[in-house]
């Protein structure tokens, strides 16, 4: 097992995925779909420090870092490069987890297989079911604002006219 550190924070990584905290390895929590850890008062990704720790710095020209089979808690360094704003997005997957764009490259067999795979399990649902319902409810947000808003217009209209 190979480990490497974080030019930056100094915090040991796994190639399995795992940084090294004063409590011990950890994975990181879910926060929408990637892998977050909290270390002296701040959040990081951890797809990033793992793709500092073993690719080195983003160069100026490539500053995100891109999963490659596009399974957001997949932080295998084997699976992280450096990309710019455009590969970032051809990379993406929509909400159902089809292709945003065709022009994304072609993955190996093995690859295509362990997305498959990932998209048929629970915890795959689950987290898309969470986006929707987030979705769904920002949606009747922003009505019931509208319609405050609207409502609020209509009175102050009428209390202008009538003085």
């Amino acid at each position: 097992m190979q480990i490497k550190q974080d030019p930056i924070t100094g915090l040991l990584c796994r190639e399995d995925g795992c940084v090294k905290l004063p409590r011990g390895w950890v994975r990181g929590s879910l926060s929408n779909g990637y892998r977050v850890l909290y270390y002296q008062g701040k959040h990081y990704r951890v797809h990033i420090l793992i793709c500092r720790a073993f690719h080195g710095l983003p160069p100026k020209d490539k500053p995100f870092c891109d999963h490659i089979n596009r399974i957001r808690d997949d932080n295998r360094p084997s699976n992280l490069h450096w990309v710019d704003r455009s590969e970032n997005r051809r990379n993406a997957a929509d909400v159902d987890g089809e292709l945003a764009n065709l022009g994304v490259r072609e993955c190996d067999d093995r690859t295509a297989y362990n997305r498959e795979l990932y998209r048929k399990s629970e915890k795959y649902r689950k987290l898309q079911i969470k986006n929707v319902r987030n979705w769904q409810q920002s949606h009747k947000e922003r009505v019931n604002m509208m319609a405050r808003l609207r409502y609020a217009k209509k009175k102050a209209k009428e209390v202008a006219s009538a003085n």
